[in-house]
């Protein structure tokens, strides 16, 4: 039989609500459901296969920017959004300019 703190502790484990959040699945998902409804692709399900599986593969730092810049047309209301997340997940990477120009070079 266990005792008060035991159940606790079991009961804490199988907390889906932590286990997504100490898990990172609660900020994986509303980050792509957020990039489904600014970008809005023409097939959703391949978008978040090729998310989720960006996620797991092991890219570089140029690469995540550069998908994030060419998930959408630069014409759609999004696209300045997706510019932003790149260069913010380059700054935070700590990567030189020298990196930034290699990028820009990628996608032209």
């Amino acid at each position: 039989m266990m005792n008060k703190k035991e159940k606790v502790a079991v009961e804490r484990i199988y907390d889906p609500e932590e286990y997504f959040d100490k898990s990172g699945v609660t900020n994986a998902v509303r980050e792509v459901i957020s990039l489904l409804v600014e970008n809005r692709p023409k097939d959703p399900i391949a978008f978040l296969s090729q998310y989720f599986a960006s996620l797991v593969e092991e890219v570089s730092v140029i690469v995540r920017a550069q998908r994030l810049v060419c998930l959408t047309h630069h014409s759609r209301p999004a696209f300045p959004d997706n510019v932003i997340s790149a260069y913010k997940l380059l700054r935070d990477n700590g990567l030189s300019g020298k990196i930034h120009n290699e990028l820009l070079k990628g996608l032209l």
